[in-house]
């Protein structure tokens, strides 16, 4: 099993990754944090989520 962490693909791991013979799934997580409400960088007030 090849196991890679890494923050940012580019274009050139993609197209090496697809010309792989890959046996069995692959699984990509994206791990994701937001704010409970939404900010803004002129400080206006809202009732959005962050998300």
């Amino acid at each position: 099993m090849n196991v890679s962490n890494q923050v940012m693909r580019t274009a050139d791991y993609v197209q090496a990754l697809l010309a792989q013979e890959i046996e069995g799934p692959v699984a990509m997580v994206h791990l994701l944090k937001f704010k409970a409400k939404a900010e803004y960088a002129d400080g206006r007030e809202t009732d959005l989520t962050g998300g």
